[in-house]
């Protein structure tokens, strides 16, 4: 498998934050809870594309700075973190919500790389032996 020279956390990183998911989110009232609580009990994502982006830059914010820091790697919060990358990697941006400098730092760094983010993460993704019920 190509390994891109960037770490996983830095390709998730930049892949959430081209999109601006407050102001989706404020715009269209996205529900983020119930949104993974119905991914948590089927394992499907009943939500648009946008609505996947919108999720993916919140969750993002949440498990690297906000509420959710201390959600272990092998848990359900990480497995909907790389589930949803994975889906919504090689999406396109809306103008209306990309975050300038964020969205043109990833269109020069990893918009031509796509193919060996996802493949990268997804490796990762296909390892772990995800626990539901792991602790913080």
């Amino acid at each position: 498998m190509a390994r891109p020279e960037f770490h996983e956390r830095d390709i998730l990183t930049r892949f959430a934050l081209r999109f601006d998911g407050h102001k989706y989110a404020s715009a269209f009232g996205l529900d983020a809870r119930r949104a993974l609580a119905d991914f948590f009990a089927t394992g499907q994502w009943a939500l648009s594309p946008n609505e996947k982006q919108a999720l993916f830059f919140l969750l993002q914010r949440d498990l690297c700075h906000w509420a959710l820091t201390h959600e272990p790697l092998h848990g359900k919060y990480w497995r909907a973190f790389r589930a949803l990358f994975l889906e919504v990697a090689a999406l396109e941006v809306p103008a209306e919500f990309r975050m300038p400098h964020r969205y043109e730092r990833w269109e020069n760094e990893y918009a031509a790389r796509i193919p060996a983010c996802v493949a990268h993460v997804r490796g990762i993704h296909a390892s772990i032996p995800y626990d539901d019920c792991a602790q913080p």
